[in-house]
Formats: C-alpha cells, structure tokens, sequence
C-alpha cells in the first residue's frame, strides 16, 4: 500500500487506535510483489540481483541465498526463495515488471538428493 500510495498504513492504525480520524489516499501507481521459484537443488550461481535492485521502479528484493546454498522445494510461504515489490503505471505493467524481475535473476542449481530438500 505504501508504495502505492505514500501512505504508511502502520503508522495509520496506531494513529487511529489514538483517536485520530485517518483515511487513505487514492493510490496514484500499483504495485506488486512477485515471488521466486527456482528449481530445488545446490545453489551453484547467482546473477543480476545488483542489477534488479538498481532499477528505479524495484523497491525492495529479497534473495536470502548463494552459492553452495541449498534451496529447499518450494511448498509454502516459508520455502519461497524471496521476492521483488516494483511499482508501475498500471496493473499489467506492475505484472511485465515482476516477470522481468523473474528473468533479472539468473540462477544454476544442481540437483540434490530429496534428503536435503527437506
């Protein structure tokens, strides 16, 4: 929302729980969060993070691995393997951005036995 907006919805609630009036603005941008899903496996290299966060409508990555890392199979939000929060004129240019911000980050994973997927 803050992205979208300007408009920081936690400091809002505890300013309503304060007894301040509040009201959000009209969102002037969208905004999207995508997540990554790359293949389980031994993280071998990783690519194009720098350039991903470098973009002006990028406001936020989180890739938490690297090389020699081992990314678990993807089952719940706990085994997602991050995300990218862009911002965009409209709804299908929020959803082109997270695509390419899929694409920025470039990944060689080798396989590894299911017992350490776990």
């Amino acid at each position: 929302m803050e992205v979208a907006t300007g408009y920081d919805i936690e400091a809002a609630i505890f300013r309503g729980l304060a007894g301040e009036d509040v009201t959000a603005p009209a969102p002037h941008r969208y905004a999207a969060i995508g997540f990554f899903q790359l293949p389980a496996g031994r993280l071998e290299s990783v690519e194009g993070l720098d350039d991903l966060r470098a973009r002006d409508h990028v406001h936020g990555v989180h890739f938490p691995y690297g090389p020699g890392d081992v990314l678990p199979r993807t089952t719940d939000s706990g085994t997602r393997h991050g995300y990218a929060v862009v911002d965009a004129p409209t709804p299908a240019a929020a959803a082109d951005r997270i695509a390419a911000a899929r694409t920025a980050l470039r990944t060689t994973t080798t396989h590894t036995p299911k017992e350490a997927l776990r």
